[in-house]
């Protein structure tokens, strides 16, 4: 699966999600399972639904175990620069 890039609009979605349940501050030291732990045991169901369909084509979605999701997700929002994007989020004023 191909990481999807997100759109500003999108990573704007993304960074509200994720600002609830993210310190930019005391991440940056985790290894990939514990942030992915860690912020995947905070969020609730709608958020974690809202995340997936933001993140994951349908197609990709369907075919998924709970695990994949969560590890794909976690991927993707590396790649996408979860750390700079909630930043940016938070000097907009946003967050």
């Amino acid at each position: 699966m191909e990481a999807k890039v997100l759109n500003f609009t999108d990573a704007m979605k993304l960074a509200q999600i994720l600002g609830k349940y993210i310190d930019t501050e005391s991440i940056k030291d985790m290894t990939v399972l514990d942030f992915s732990l860690d912020v995947f045991s905070q969020m609730d169901v709608d958020d974690i639904i809202k995340l997936s369909q933001l993140l994951l084509s349908d197609g990709d979605l369907e075919k998924m175990q709970p695990n994949e999701v969560i590890a794909s997700c976690t991927d993707i929002m590396i790649q996408n620069g979860i750390i700079e994007l909630l930043g940016a989020y938070k000097q907009i004023g946003f967050g």
